[in-house]
């Protein structure tokens, strides 16, 4: 299977004559028969970045509320991220917390902003991000908790 990737911003297609020519290219070199040309979304899966500022935010929480940082992580998946499974003996629903490792990087970001938000309101505590004034002291305190 033939695979290309391209954006598109703001209405706009980034490289369209590329796609042109790739097509060209590609299409020719098919045999004759019936054929599918299967176009799909693909999301961005959580990006690197956004897990480093996650665990720096729970290793803050960790150390303005004596909760450790994973049962904080596990707090909010429970929280923003709630799931329901059966037990398998007993056939009781259950809700646990979801996964951020499958979250989409919109839905991580969105996961993010809610911890943010309850971090300030609920525990007083701010979570600042990497453009704020004062995340290079923030990062620096906090950074060596992180694995």
């Amino acid at each position: 299977m033939k695979t290309i990737e391209f954006d598109k911003i703001k209405g706009e297609i980034a490289d369209l004559g590329a796609i042109h020519a790739w097509l060209d290219r590609n299409l020719k070199h098919l045999v004759n028969g019936h054929h599918a040309l299967v176009l799909k979304r693909e999301a961005k899966r959580r990006s690197l970045a956004q897990n480093k500022l996650m665990w720096l935010w729970f290793a803050c929480v960790e150390s303005e509320t004596g909760q450790y940082a994973q049962d904080v992580h596990d707090y909010y998946c429970l929280k923003f991220l709630p799931k329901d499974i059966t037990d398998l003996k007993t056939g009781e629903v259950l809700r646990v917390g979801g996964h951020t490792s499958t979250l989409t990087s919109e839905a991580f970001t969105d996961f993010l902003n809610k911890v943010q938000a309850d971090a300030a309101t609920e525990l007083g505590i701010k979570l600042p991000v990497p453009d704020e004034e004062g995340w290079e002291e923030f990062e620096d305190e906090y950074k060596q908790y992180v694995r």
